[in-house]
């Protein structure tokens, strides 16, 4: 499947390109800051990074020169300012386009398409994540059914919340990569992420209570101190 990274604090603009590339059966994830990107990239291995130039806690320009060290995946610069100095230092930077806002979301596309043909892209399989049924995502001991909504570990169905689901699913599709709570939050919720990261504990402490032996102890959701959470498959 077809990965995309949004980077984007503008949540208008962020949901539109997600539900859009989406559609088309990327894989979407989105993060409305800077901090933590250069490590979700790193872990996601993107298709292709649409970044916006301007980010609450930092400039794009120089987010794009940390994410160009890291991964030659096609990088979209995207900005309300399209003057020709802008364009020239994305460029400089690493960039492999630049696209003005308001957004045009099907020329957006038709370029997107256009750079992964380019670059060679190809669907990316994963060793430890797998769709081998039309439906069915299978992360180690962990089988989820996406039409059924439902989980099972080891043959056992788990008693899952709508949003305990979406949590977990979420962790099956990138088992051992870290994400912070607010990049959970933003791409499950499908929101911004709003400063609260209670909401996202909470619910990790369910799965936990689900999902694991003995929930203090956790073997498959893990905490990775001072950054934030992985799913472990290993048994």
């Amino acid at each position: 499947m077809k990965t995309l990274l949004v980077i984007d604090g503008d949540l208008s603009s962020q949901t539109q390109i997600r539900e859009r590339f989406e559609r088309e059966g990327y894989d979407v994830f989105v993060s409305s800051r800077a901090g933590g990107t250069v490590e979700l990239a790193v872990s996601a291995k993107p298709s292709a990074v649409l970044l916006e130039q301007t980010l609450p806690d930092g400039g794009g320009h120089d987010l794009c020169r940390a994410l160009r060290r890291h991964i030659t995946a096609p990088i979209f610069m995207m900005s309300a300012r399209s003057e020709e100095p802008d364009r020239v230092r994305a460029f400089d930077l690493g960039a492999d386009d630049f696209v003005a806002k308001p957004l045009r979301l099907e020329e957006l596309a038709a370029r997107l398409r256009a750079a992964l043909r380019r670059h060679g892209a190809r669907e990316r399989p994963d060793a430890l994540a797998s769709a081998a049924e039309p439906g069915k995502l299978t992360a180690g001991c962990f089988v989820a059914d996406t039409g059924a909504r439902t989980v099972t570990v080891s043959g056992e169905k788990l008693p899952l919340t709508s949003k305990e689901f979406d949590l977990l699913l979420f962790f099956m599709k990138s088992p051992g990569r870290v994400f912070t709570k607010e990049m959970l939050y933003a791409n499950v919720w499908g929101s911004g992420f709003a400063g609260d990261t209670r909401t996202v504990m909470v619910y990790i402490s369910r799965l936990r209570k689900k999902i694991e032996e003995t929930p203090n102890k956790p073997k498959y959701i893990l905490n990775v101190w001072g950054v934030g959470y992985k799913l472990n498959c290993g048994e």
